[in-house]
């Protein structure tokens, strides 16, 4: 991983104004998206995978 964000959604539950749907204490668990290079690929993945960037969101 070579970085990690606050998404649009997170940033607002920080606020507090979706508290009613997302209740927050802090510290809390935002921060879920993320940014990197591959570096291995398990068997059975095409060659071309590996060295290439990435993201995702680990909120689902």
């Amino acid at each position: 991983m070579r970085a990690a964000g606050i998404n649009r959604t997170e940033a607002v539950i920080r606020t507090g104004a979706l508290a009613d749907m997302f209740p927050s204490t802090f510290p809390s668990g935002q921060g879920s998206d993320l940014a990197g290079v591959i570096e291995e690929i398990g068997a059975g993945v095409g060659p071309r995978s590996s060295a290439r960037r990435a993201g995702a969101s680990t909120s689902g």
